[in-house]
């Protein structure tokens, strides 16, 4: 059986995250900026975008001048917002060959940066993206969540209670002994990425699947491997 792996993101320390896209911007000779704090374009960004394709999307067509000597200014109508720990905060994006970098901010700071690699579905993730900030109709785009681990925890809890169905993918021990309570009478799915005999030798008549090839997936978070598994 043949072991693989997959990193499906990573979340940086802030300024770590913005030496990470500066260093990126540099290799590239093309990048799209989408409703990125101005700050950070014009104090950071902006000696680093000479002499490349740069498209900006912004969603306030009065501030376009603004961004006229730095690249090609583009209307998005979409807002992309998200939850941090419990605030509401804006999500921009810089988008590049190979690469997405997520940057999450409010007025005062930037809260968190993460990046997501897509060597595969290259095409999809491109295209629907240009789908989403081409839209026409003035939209709020909700997309995230994230939790600290106890109120995450909670939230999962909450979830299962009021769901019909569960699929469990490689979630650690300590959140399935929390909602294991919950699971009887509800349709439920688990996939394990590692071969638990254990776990199938006591599905009770769970559906437990295991992936013909092995598959480690797993993210970097603030410098540190992590594993990395859902819900749904």
């Amino acid at each position: 059986m043949a072991i693989l792996e997959m990193k499906v993101d990573e979340i940086y320390k802030i300024e770590q995250g913005l030496k990470a896209i500066e260093d990126e911007i540099k290799k590239k000779r093309a990048v799209d900026l989408i409703n990125l704090p101005h700050s950070l374009i014009f104090v950071r960004l902006r000696p680093l975008l000479k002499d490349k394709t740069v498209k900006i999307y912004i969603n306030n067509p009065y501030e376009a001048e603004d961004y006229m000597d730095v690249g090609e200014v583009i209307f998005t109508s979409v807002e992309m917002l998200g939850n941090y720990k419990g605030e509401i905060v804006r999500k921009g994006e810089v988008f590049l060959d190979g690469i997405i970098y997520n940057v999450w901010w409010n007025e005062r700071e930037i809260v968190n940066i993460g990046s997501i690699s897509f060597n595969r579905c290259v095409r999809c993730i491109t295209n629907m993206h240009k789908d989403i900030i081409h839209s026409e109709e003035l939209d709020v785009l909700n997309n995230m969540t994230i939790y600290e681990a106890k109120e995450g925890i909670e939230a999962i809890v909450k979830a299962v209670r009021e769901s019909k169905r569960v699929r469990m993918v490689s979630l650690p021990r300590v959140v399935v002994k929390r909602i294991f309570p919950l699971l009887k009478e509800k349709e439920l799915k688990i996939i394990c990425a590692w071969e638990d005999f254990a776990l199938k030798e006591k599905e009770e008549g769970f559906s437990v699947r295991m992936p013909g090839d092995i598959l480690n997936v797993y993210s970097v978070y603030k410098g540190i491997r992590t594993v990395c598994g859902g819900i749904a």
